[in-house]
């Protein structure tokens, strides 16, 4: 069990065609995150990545920390 999250990217280029594919995961305690990458530009890879792991971190938070959700509550 891990108790710190822990972020790891996996990226090839195909010489082909300059393509580059990959994943990138965060292993947090109670659920691992994954999002597939693709793609011609890695900054612009890179950035959909961390926009697709940070919207699946919000569920995740709101899920398994009270308090944490974006919404104020009335």
């Amino acid at each position: 069990d891990l108790d710190i999250p822990l972020l790891t990217l996996i990226l090839k280029k195909h010489e082909k065609n300059h393509f580059y594919a990959g994943s990138m995961t965060m292993q947090l305690p109670k659920k691992k995150l994954t999002a597939e990458l693709g793609g011609h530009d890695v900054s612009e890879i890179l950035h959909s990545g961390f926009n697709k792991l940070n919207k699946e971190f919000e569920t995740y938070k709101a899920k398994h920390f009270k308090g944490s959700s974006k919404h104020a509550s009335q």
